[in-house]
């Protein structure tokens, strides 16, 4: 999967000299009510997308010792949750 672009975007976390990772845009935003939240888009490539409706799985890996709260949505969260875009200065 790559990271995408989205309306609501209004950071890029840059790669680094890593080859194997792409720029990621996100939005620090936060939720209706008001926990902060950083949000991206990912995209399937089609072979991804295959397998995905193949199986009706997708799997998430976190780096560390204990995974942090996530949550992971076949929606857009500032549609459908009140997520809000913060104005980053």
């Amino acid at each position: 999967m790559k990271p995408v672009p989205f309306k609501e975007s209004n950071l890029n976390l840059g790669a680094g000299d890593n080859p194997n990772t792409d720029d990621m845009p996100v939005a620090i935003s936060k939720d209706g009510e008001e926990i902060p939240f950083i949000v991206s888009c990912w995209k399937p490539t089609p072979e991804e997308l295959a397998e995905i409706n193949r199986t009706g799985e997708i799997w998430l890996a976190t780096m560390g010792h204990r995974p942090p709260p996530i949550m992971a949505v076949g929606h857009n969260p500032f549609k459908h949750h009140g997520f809000k875009a913060l104005e980053l200065l």
